[in-house]
């Protein structure tokens, strides 16, 4: 169901799936929306469901908040508060950032966050490199629109997929969708900057929420702060999912709600 609530005076669109006791709010990872929870949801059942489109994507393409990474984390913020009540926080990829982002930030309202897949890069030449390059194409809408054209189209689509072990390449009905839900109609400047955030040196603070957890799959290229937490003693946050790489909710969407279930009490 497609519903819609005032938000600091802005309309903010979401939908709402299935009638459980406990609420799980979804957010979605970069260039793809909240489309790419659709597999994930018909085994979500036992709970109240909510996909939220960031602001310059698909059902909120048109709204003003801002692209960075603190800049949705606020957006994600105002809607739990003004929604009421969310129980559980679940972010995927760049969602995962923002969620995260939320828990440093806010003092959250939530009993448990999840984040998926969450990419977290320490500095180096070149990521800062890639950073400059994607800000340079947020010039225009032009540009934003050409950079995620051309990153979507082989041969580039196919090295970007391997070098940052996003899915098996040989997955051709995979990457065919990824693709196709990566063209849908979004603000290609918001989306690309959106992108270029994720590159900006992650420095890692001790985190004072405790009930944040972490899933990724075994062979996701983005999957450094496992290993961190893993060094730090913190391994009972971590949950690996096997076989799979950074498109779990495409890649193993039954394994992944699965996942979620065990952790969330319904």
């Amino acid at each position: 169901m497609v519903c819609s609530i005032k938000v600091d005076g802005q309309k903010v669109v979401y939908r709402r799936f299935h009638h459980g006791r406990k609420t799980i709010l979804l957010i979605h990872g970069f260039a793809i929306g909240a489309e790419i929870w659709t597999t994930v949801l018909p085994h979500l059942t036992d709970y109240t469901v909510i996909t939220l489109d960031l602001p310059g994507y698909g059902l909120n393409r048109f709204h003003s908040g801002g692209p960075s990474i603190i800049e949705q984390a606020g957006f994600v913020h105002r809607f739990i508060e003004t929604y009421r009540p969310v129980d559980y926080l679940v972010g995927y990829s760049f969602g995962g950032r923002i969620v995260y982002k939320l828990c440093e930030t806010y003092n959250l309202s939530v009993k448990k966050v999840i984040c998926i897949a969450a990419p977290f890069f320490t500095h180096s030449h070149a990521k800062y490199a890639i950073r400059q390059t994607l800000v340079n194409f947020t010039k225009t809408a032009v540009l934003s629109k050409s950079a995620l054209y051309l990153g979507t189209t082989n041969p580039t689509y196919k090295q970007i997929i391997k070098r940052w072990k996003l899915a098996d390449v040989n997955n051709t009905s995979l990457l065919t969708k990824v693709k196709s839900y990566a063209r849908r109609k979004h603000n290609y400047q918001k989306v690309v900057w959106g992108m270029a955030d994720v590159f900006q040196p992650f420095v890692r603070k001790p985190l004072l929420f405790r009930n944040i957890f972490f899933i990724y799959g075994q062979h996701d290229g983005s999957a450094t702060y496992s290993r961190t937490l893993s060094v730090a003693g913190n391994s009972k946050r971590i949950f690996m999912i096997p076989h799979v790489y950074h498109l779990i909710p495409l890649e193993a969407a039954e394994d992944l709600a699965d996942v979620l279930k065990r952790m969330l009490p319904s």
